[in-house]
């Protein structure tokens, strides 16, 4: 019965991936789609590639730095292997990020941590890198285009949004202390889940004030990279928007992306680059091709982390 229920959950996931993309190919048109596409310009597109790799491998190394700050056994090189299997897992099997996270966590606690630590560090390094992401991506909001163009597309006052933009940033810089307030997880209705949360948080607290600033670091450097690799997608389409017009849309565009309802993202990414993007003055086309070159980046770095995968697991097999 569990394995019918994940079976059908995987269909329905490619299934609403696929829904999505061909509701915004033929809402688009195709043929200019089509055109966007084979106007793309290689040189730019390996180097956005490069760009989204050099991402990860910081990603990797952060983790590493992480996992090392919390006491466990971390070394950098295996860490990067086990980063871009987890990339693969996520590609390639219906779930978005949980799958690759899941195996993360799995490889770390075979080198000797707590399945419990292993599991707290995938989750913090994840959830840090998000909130450095929107945080970024939302201090550019008025550095860029958006903040002239949005009162008109959204038939707000400039004041209003001014105020919006001020509240979405204190919340989004009180948030940390709030996920580490033991009040916040003493509600959680199960005793485990209440047990699991404070073991969490204890592995959290052996993190030192330096650790914590160094991680803000890796992920603004990540988050930097991932938001160049955008940048360089929309160059290598043709595109002329400023990098910090991308910066503010890579937020929604990457948070969309990791929704559990597609497979790498696709589908959702897509719908959140081409309204995003759309309300800056995109096309349809190019805001949906700059998705598409920045997913088959991604991909193409999870098939090297599948032939590792591969390639690792035929050794063991000799």
């Amino acid at each position: 019965m569990q394995q019918h229920f994940r079976l059908a959950k995987g269909a329905f996931k490619l299934l609403s991936a696929a829904a999505l993309l061909a509701g915004l190919i033929w809402l688009i048109k195709p043929e200019r789609l089509w055109q966007a596409l084979l106007g793309v310009n290689v040189g730019i597109f390996l180097l956005a590639l490069l760009c989204g790799t050099l991402s990860n491998i910081v990603s990797a190394a952060r983790w590493a730095h992480l996992g090392r700050a919390m006491g466990l056994v971390a070394p950098v090189l295996p860490l990067v292997r086990f980063y871009f299997q987890g990339m693969a897992a996520n590609a390639f099997l219906p779930g978005a990020t949980v799958g690759g996270d899941v195996w993360r966590s799995y490889r770390l606690h075979r080198l000797g941590n707590s399945l419990l630590d292993a599991g707290a560090s995938v989750f913090f390094e994840r959830l840090s890198g998000l909130w450095v992401l929107l945080l970024l991506s939302l201090l550019a909001v008025p550095l860029s285009g958006y903040w002239q163009l949005l009162p008109g597309r959204l038939h707000i006052d400039a004041a209003v949004l001014l105020v919006i933009f001020l509240l979405a940033l204190f919340a989004l810089l009180a948030l940390p202390y709030l996920l580490v307030h033991p009040a916040l997880w003493r509600g959680l209705p199960l005793a485990a889940v209440r047990k699991i949360a404070e073991r969490v948080l204890e592995s959290l607290r052996r993190l030192s004030a330096q650790a914590l600033r160094e991680q803000f670091v890796y992920s603004a450097a990540v988050q930097l990279l991932s938001m160049t690799t955008l940048y360089l997608c929309a160059r290598a389409l043709g595109a002329e928007p400023s990098w910090l017009l991308i910066a503010a849309a890579a937020g929604p565009i990457f948070l969309m992306a990791a929704v559990p309802l597609g497979v790498g993202g696709w589908g959702t990414r897509e719908l959140a680059a081409v309204a995003i993007l759309g309300l800056a003055g995109l096309p349809g086309e190019q805001a949906f091709a700059l998705a598409v070159l920045y997913g088959v980046s991604a991909t193409l770095q999870a098939f090297a982390g599948a032939l590792v995968w591969l390639l690792e697991h035929l050794r063991r097999e000799q």
